[in-house]
C-alpha cells in the first residue's frame, strides 16, 4: 500500500512538472502569460580612442577630411603610413594647414565609408603643445 502511494505521488508530481506552463480551468487549458518587463537601457561603453602623431599632408575642411603622414599607432597595431581620415567635427580643421604637426585621437573602427575618424586633435606648431580642440 505504501509503494502504491509513493507511485501515485510520483506520477502526480511528474504530471505537474510536464504541464507546469499551463493553468487549469474547468473547461480548457490556457497558456500562462509571462509578465512583460520593459528592457532596461544600458549605457554604451565609452569608445576607445587611439593616440597618434603625424604631419598634415592635406586638408579638406568642407568635406571634413584630413590626410596625415603618421607615426606608428601601437594600440591599433598600425605601422607608420600616409592615409586619410574623416573628422568627427569639421571645426577641428579650422586653421589647420599642410605641414602642421599634430597629435590626434581616433576611433578604433572605420565609419560607413571605410575611413577612421579623428575625434580630437591638437596642433603642435614649432614642436610646442598647441591648444586642445
Amino acid at each position: 500500500m505504501k509503494a502504491l502511494l509513493v507511485i501515485v505521488i510520483v506520477v502526480v508530481v511528474v504530471a505537474g512538472i510536464a504541464v507546469g506552463g499551463y493553468r487549469f480551468s474547468t473547461h480548457e487549458m490556457q497558456p500562462v502569460q509571462a509578465p512583460i518587463v520593459p528592457r532596461q537601457e544600458t549605457a554604451k561603453p565609452a569608445a576607445v580612442l587611439h593616440k597618434g602623431r603625424g604631419i598634415v599632408t592635406g586638408v579638406s575642411a568642407p568635406d571634413g577630411y584630413l590626410e596625415l603622414k603618421h607615426e606608428p599607432i601601437p594600440s591599433m597595431r598600425m605601422d607608420a603610413m600616409q592615409m586619410g581620415f574623416a573628422v568627427a567635427d569639421k571645426r577641428l580643421l579650422e586653421g589647420l594647414k599642410k605641414g602642421d604637426e599634430i597629435e590626434f585621437e581616433m576611433g578604433g573602427l572605420p565609419n560607413k565609408d571605410g575611413d577612421f575618424v579623428v575625434e580630437r586633435l591638437e596642433r603642435r606648431p614649432d614642436g610646442r603643445p598647441g591648444s586642445r580642440r
